[in-house]
């Protein structure tokens, strides 16, 4: 897209958030493909991101309601903003440190025994006449009440995991537990009550929800399709759970066109909690909402799943909000996993290199030996043909000729996780 748009050398490009919704690692390389290529060009940028702004642009108006409400240079604006809607911008991105949208839901000691697991779980695909893996021996599990971050460049399978959980897709081989129950050994009634305990909000608000459809209908549809319920207890249910999500008394009424991003979300997070499931599964719930919207949309996640004691699995690119919402976190790159462990612990202190990537491009300084490291590591490999020895030694800046032909095995580091690196902790969050 930005090659089409400087095709006929335009002495001013629009960019219209030109990396909404893109994994962190891409984003970064977008923005300094826009600052490299824009030569003397004039560079507009619309984005809802501050963080991107301040870093491509030399001058920032900030817009409310049509108007434009402050405007300066960028370092100024952020540093110092004047306006009360600025400083709510800026507030409302999630940010490492302080964890203010954090809640633990544990009311009681853990139990030992988890909720749900994957073992060993291979998916594969064909394309173009090829087979690949999208998942590669994926073992992970979550705790009643508990959360974890799953997070990953696009490719890496983190959408995947998510519809291996909820059958969308099949798995090739492995186990997906359900309180010890192997989800591909059961069906008819059984399958069904497996169903209930887990569901899902999907990524984009506006394709997952049907636009003929009013939204009580929307939020009836799990309960209808259980056969359950009768219809007067359908209809409290769904006047409570829209109550619940904070939207209008009337919603139920009205069609999914005449709300926003942010209310469609709400809304998806309501059909998500009409069978009252333990495991909520959010794939990418708030990339394409605004900062303000992602935001209130976090804080409802945490508030229901404090409300129903949910485990929750979190599928995102955005560390920062991986880091305020869970408490355990996965890390995976071209469908294998290369570290997990306590969120804090990983993103304060990766053991893998490719962790630390992601740090960098989430505005994190990297060092190695107290010296500070550049992380461009240029684009991911292909699934269809995964490097030899450890996928990620391509891009890698501490890779050595053991890298190249051995694979790591995840390995556990004590407290601080398990790591698929062959020189694990090597490069270190440098603080500002």
């Amino acid at each position: 897209m930005i090659a089409l748009a400087a095709m006929n050398a335009p002495p001013l490009i629009v960019a219209d958030e030109p990396t909404t919704a893109l994994d962190a690692t891409i984003q970064q390389q977008v923005l300094d493909l826009l600052k490299r290529g824009i030569g003397q060009k004039a560079l507009f940028l619309i984005t809802h991101d501050l963080r991107v702004a301040a870093e491509v642009c030399d001058h920032i108006s900030v817009m409310r309601q049509g108007k434009i409400v402050e405007s300066g240079a960028a370092d100024e604006i952020l540093a110092c903003p004047q306006e009360k809607y600025t400083k709510k911008l800026i507030e409302a991105v999630p940010k490492f440190g302080h964890r203010e949208l954090f809640i633990s839901t544990k009311k009681e000691p853990t139990p030992c025994k988890p909720l749900f697991e994957m073992k060993d779980v291979e998916v594969s695909f064909k394309s173009g006449g090829r087979n690949f893996k999208a998942l590669d021996r994926v073992s992970l599990m979550i705790r009643a009440g508990g959360s974890l971050g799953i997070v990953g460049e696009s490719g890496s399978g983190k959408s995947t995991i998510a519809k291996s959980i909820m059958r969308i897709v099949n798995i090739t081989s492995g186990q997906i537990l359900i309180d010890g129950v192997d989800c591909k050994k059961v069906s008819g009634n059984q399958l069904r009550t497996l169903k209930r305990r887990v569901q899902m909000v999907f990524q984009d608000p506006y394709a997952s929800l049907d636009p003929r459809w009013r939204v009580g209908r929307i939020v009836a549809e799990p309960l209808r399709a259980q056969g359950q319920e009768s219809k007067d207890k359908i209809e409290t249910r769904v006047a409570k759970l829209i109550e619940q999500v904070e939207l209008p008394a009337d919603t139920a009424q009205r069609f999914p066109v005449q709300f926003s991003g942010g209310q469609r979300q709400r809304i998806c997070l309501a059909r998500a909690l009409t069978l009252t499931p333990e495991l909520l599964i959010a794939d990418e719930p708030v990339s394409s909402l605004d900062v303000t919207i992602q935001w209130k949309i976090a804080k409802l996640l945490k508030k229901v799943q404090q409300q129903y004691n949910l485990a929750l699995i979190l599928v995102a690119h955005d560390l920062p909000l991986v880091y305020q919402l869970t408490e355990r976190i996965v890390v995976l790159y071209l469908g294998q996993i290369v570290e997990m462990g306590d969120t804090v612990g990983v993103l304060m202190q990766p053991q893998h290199p490719y962790t630390a990537a992601l740090l960098f491009s989430s505005g994190k300084r990297i060092s190695k030996e107290g010296a500070l490291v550049s992380m461009d590591f240029g684009e991911p490999g292909s699934i269809f043909d995964p490097p030899v020895g450890c996928r990620f030694h391509p891009r890698c800046p501490i890779s050595r000729p053991r890298c190249k032909t051995e694979i790591p095995s995840l390995r556990s580091l004590g407290n601080k996780g398990s790591v698929a690196c062959h020189f694990p902790g090597e490069l270190k969050i440098e603080e500002k």
